[in-house]
């Protein structure tokens, strides 16, 4: 396997899910180590990539602990829904510096 990689094991909300306008919600991101080297805490972010900008605070979430390989880690990042009704999708990579272990996309629908 490559040295740093990712894999996606759960998004929640799930795609699709419907939210009202305004909605604060907590995305959740769980990631597993399916690389050969650990995630360090001091390196490693889940970081905005682009789509729409739905979290409340940062573009940018710390690894809060080292994760070795075949080991999990949820991100939480506080989220707002959009005001105007449609679809909305966001995508997160998990990054060291400049390099992208994976991207994941969180996608919502937002009623009125």
């Amino acid at each position: 396997p490559s040295p740093y990689s990712c894999a996606v094991v759960k998004v929640e909300p799930k795609a699709g899910t419907k939210l009202p306008y305004r909605n604060d919600f907590d995305a959740r991101f769980t990631l597993k180590n399916n690389g050969s080297k650990d995630w360090l805490a001091a390196n490693v972010d889940l970081k905005y990539a682009s789509g729409e900008k739905m979290q409340k605070y940062a573009d940018a979430v710390d690894l809060g602990k080292d994760v070795k390989p075949g080991e999990e880690y949820t991100f939480v990042v506080d989220m707002l829904a959009p005001e105007n009704a449609g679809t909305y999708k966001a995508t997160w990579n998990l990054v060291d510096s400049s390099t992208v272990y994976c991207s994941v996309t969180i996608e919502i629908v937002v009623t009125r």
